[in-house]
């Protein structure tokens, strides 16, 4: 079983709490804190803290509002430029995707190496070609191009709307991410069971080369968490 190491080299969405702030803000800006409360399930007085110094006539929080919309709307235009960076690199995977070795591991351990390609290690690798990485391409696609939609002003709350919306109704169906996490689980568990060349080339797109060699290190559940976080196209 993959032991964990230290914590502070454990890769992290470094953008995640900033974005989730200026998400916020926008929705107060444009919707009204009670509203934006109930849509992103963030209580009213998180939303009113961001503008506590509001004056009496509230206009402190308009303009609070207003600067974290400007804000949001820069957060995710450099989100779409970095989405369509790992979607293009993905899509030079892909194009070169039979020229990646792969060799399964005896045990799990990464010094020992089977020359014996069985059936099932090749069905394995199979689903990385042919359903994996198309997904992780078609993830990012999708969000380089809402990202783009939200880097507009008042443009971008309509996508947020939508956002919301269709979370919701995927909550209510019960399917929200269930896709994301079968693509996630076949990827996690190639990367740590295989001396796979393309796994590792996707993770490492998805995070970076030292983050990648870190998470073949870590437990199965920890792995997918972390590549489901990078599989979203929101």
């Amino acid at each position: 079983m993959h032991s964990n190491t230290s914590s502070a080299a454990k890769p992290v969405n470094r953008w995640r709490s900033t974005k989730q702030v200026a998400k916020a803000g926008m929705a107060v800006s444009s919707t009204g804190v009670s509203v934006a409360g109930q849509a992103l399930g963030v209580p009213n007085v998180a939303l009113l803290a961001a503008g506590a110094a509001a004056s009496a006539t509230g206009i402190g929080l308009v303009v609070t509002g207003a600067a974290l919309t400007l804000t949001a709307s820069t957060l995710s235009a450099v989100s779409a430029h970095k989405s369509r960076l790992h979607r293009n690199a993905l899509g030079e995977i892909q194009k070169r995707v039979n020229a990646y070795e792969c060799w399964p591991l005896i045990d799990n351990n990464p010094d020992i190496e089977s020359r014996q390609f069985t059936v099932a290690d090749a069905a394995e690798h199979q689903k990385l070609v042919d359903a994996v990485l198309p997904y992780a391409i078609a993830q990012k696609s999708s969000k380089y191009h809402r990202k783009v939609v939200g880097a507009v002003p008042v443009v971008g709350l309509l996508e947020s709307v939508r956002a919301v919306g269709k979370k919701a109704y995927k909550m209510a169906k019960g399917t929200q991410g269930v896709e994301r996490k079968a693509h996630a689980r076949a990827l996690a568990s190639h990367l740590i069971t295989h001396n796979c060349a393309l796994a590792q080339a996707i993770v490492a797109e998805l995070y970076s080369f030292e983050e990648m060699l870190w998470l073949k290190d870590q437990d199965y559940d920890e792995v997918v968490r972390l590549i489901e976080e990078k599989l979203k196209s929101t």
